[in-house]
């Protein structure tokens, strides 16, 4: 829920800042409302810079921090067109208002030449307390009001009110960005992940330009945020090793200047990564079991084709027999058709001279009994 601090309560007006061509800014410089939530809740202000590439050098910001009991910090974000953090920074409210106890001014805070591309957003969490120290942002409600100041989940990067001209909150937050004109940023990218039992392994590379130092940190879900070992790897490649989940913050300084990104690294990374070396594990013996299965079943093949040589030289023989056969064949059958033609021939000769002997017969005894 959002706290309010009506500018009735605080009567200081602040007069128009000079023109400044390296500020960027939407306010008219006069202080009207303060606000602050608890954290999640985010103030972000989008610019879009006159060059298309732009070097952030500083935030200046308007309000008032509150010191008192213990210290914590506030989150100052630059995100990128798409939502993404392309810088973080979690600041002691402490170490950067120290001096300027309740002190309704400005104040500025340096980033170390931070390079961006096109649009982006300057995301401020006050984390607001209601025991400790409280961070407040002035809002300049007067028109006309420019419809680029929004409220943001910082844990999930996303846009979830506007202080527009028809919001529940109107007005600009007095957030400017001081920079300039700037070559374009290097691209930084993921080129390879690794896992060992307790830790990741990010590995990082530059389009082009050199790596001078690069650091990282791990922002849990709770709010918490842990340093994470960075190893320079060359010129323009480093690694980010880490034991935990949550968003990763990489802020990389180079000879051109300064590039940033986040990324999210599961909840369940690191359980998916144990149940995947346990299955691992097990693929690893069932694997060995095949492969001693397969050596068996190699041996089996060549015995079977030896059979099957062996097989094939019988086969081999059987044809030729066969072959053979099928001649011996063709020659009785050629016998056998020559026996009939003579059989035949001798059945037409037996046939005849049982005739002759026959009309033999018939004479003699015809003779006889002529007698």
């Amino acid at each position: 829920m959002a706290v309010f601090l009506v500018s009735t309560l605080v009567s200081i007006s602040e007069p128009k800042a000079n023109a400044n061509p390296s500020e960027l800014y939407y306010d008219d410089g006069s202080f009207d409302i303060g606000w602050s939530d608890f954290h999640p809740i985010a103030a972000a202000v989008r610019f879009s810079p006159p060059s298309q590439f732009w070097r952030i050098e500083a935030i200046k910001l308007h309000g008032a921090c509150y010191l008192r009991g213990e210290d914590t910090n506030f989150v100052l974000e630059i995100w990128d067109e798409k939502l993404n953090a392309v810088y973080h920074a979690g600041l002691s409210l402490y170490s950067t208002f120290e001096g300027k106890n309740s002190t309704l001014d400005w104040h500025t805070i340096e980033v170390p030449d931070l390079l961006v591309a096109g649009g982006f957003y300057v995301v401020v969490a006050p984390c607001l307390t209601l025991d400790g120290p409280q961070l407040w942002i002035s809002v300049d409600d007067d028109p006309p009001v420019d419809n680029e100041s929004f409220l943001v989940d910082v844990s999930a990067h996303k846009l979830i009110g506007a202080l527009g001209s028809k919001g529940s909150i109107v007005g600009d937050f007095m957030v400017r960005v001081v920079g300039g004109p700037a070559p374009a940023p290097p691209e930084l990218r993921l080129t390879s992940l690794d896992f060992s039992k307790e830790k990741t392994f990010l590995h990082f590379g530059l389009s082009r330009g050199n790596v001078l130092s690069a650091n990282a940190s791990l922002l849990l879900a709770d709010g918490e945020e842990e340093a994470c070992e960075v190893a320079i790897e060359g010129a323009s490649a480093f690694s980010v090793i880490t034991n935990g989940s949550g968003v990763l913050n990489v802020c990389v300084t180079t000879d051109i200047g300064t590039v940033g990104a986040s990324l999210e690294l599961g909840c369940d990374l690191r359980s998916q990564y144990r149940e995947l070396e346990s299955e691992f594990s097990i693929f690893r013996v069932e694997a060995e079991a095949m492969s001693s299965r397969v050596e068996e079943l190699k041996r089996e093949n060549i015995m079977l084709r030896e059979s099957l040589n062996a097989t094939s030289l019988n086969a081999a023989y059987l044809l030729k027999d066969v072959k053979q056969l099928n001649q011996s064949i063709a020659i009785r059958d050629r016998e056998i058709e020559g026996l009939r033609g003579t059989c035949n021939a001798l059945a037409v000769g037996f046939a005849a001279t049982a005739s002759l002997l026959l009309i033999l017969v018939l004479l003699r005894v015809r003779a006889k009994w002529r007698i």
